[in-house]
C-alpha cells in the first residue's frame, strides 16, 4: 500500500505557503460545501470545536452535533439507529444530522466493518440521512499500514481531510478559549 499524495516538504516561512489557519480555512469551506464524509486528525476539543464550525457554516445548520466517543462504544449502534430511523420515512431534505465519530481509531475490527457498511450504503441514498465527521488524535493512516484499521474504512472516512493545529479549539481548565 502506498501512502496517499501529500505535498513535498516545504520551508515554513515561504509566503507563497498558506499558514495553518489559511489552510484550515481553506479546508473548512471545502467541508462545508458538501456532505460528504470528514475525516478530522486532532484533539477531541478540536474536532468538537470543527464539527461545530462546519454545522454553523452549512447551508442549513442543524444547530446540534451528536457525539459519539468511540473509546466507549456505540458507534456502529448509534449510526444504525439514525439511518434506519430514516428508512422508515425518506426525507427530500439534506442531511438532517451531524454525527461526531470522536476517537474512531479506538474501534474494533468488527465495528469498523458495520461502520463501513453503513457508509456504503448511505452513498446509494438520494440524500444521506447523517453527515458523518469521524476524528482521531492518533496517526490513522499509521493503523491503516500496521492493520490495525480497516483501510476500506479509511478511504471512506478520508473524503474530505482536515488537519487541525494544536492550539485550535484548545481551552484551559475553566473551558474557555486558550488566548481568550
Amino acid at each position: 500500500m502506498t501512502k496517499p499524495n501529500s505535498p513535498n516538504p516545504i520551508d515554513c516561512q515561504d509566503s507563497a505557503h498558506p499558514s495553518a489557519s489559511e489552510e484550515l480555512t481553506q479546508d473548512l469551506e471545502l467541508a462545508t460545501a458538501t456532505d460528504l464524509p470528514v475525516l478530522i486528525s486532532g484533539s477531541p476539543s478540536a474536532s468538537r470545536a470543527i464539527a461545530c464550525e462546519l454545522d454553523r457554516k452549512s447551508r442549513t445548520p442543524r444547530g446540534s452535533v451528536e457525539i459519539v466517543d468511540c473509546r466507549e462504544g456505540g458507534a456502529v449502534s448509534t449510526l444504525q439507529g439514525l439511518t434506519r430511523a430514516d428508512d422508515r420515512e425518506p426525507d427530500t431534505r439534506e442531511c438532517s444530522r451531524i454525527l461526531l465519530l470522536q476517537e474512531v481509531h479506538a474501534l474494533g475490527p468488527n465495528d469498523q466493518a458495520v461502520l463501513e457498511r453503513e457508509i456504503e450504503a448511505m452513498q446509494t441514498w438520494p440524500t444521506r440521512p447523517v453527515r458523518i465527521l469521524a476524528s482521531s488524535s492518533a496517526p490513522l493512516f499509521e493503523r491503516v499500514v500496521d492493520h490495525l484499521f480497516s483501510e476500506r474504512l479509511f478511504y471512506r472516512l478520508n473524503l474530505i481531510h482536515v488537519v487541525v493545529p494544536p492550539e485550535y479549539g484548545a481551552t484551559d481548565e475553566s473551558g474557555r478559549s486558550a488566548g481568550a
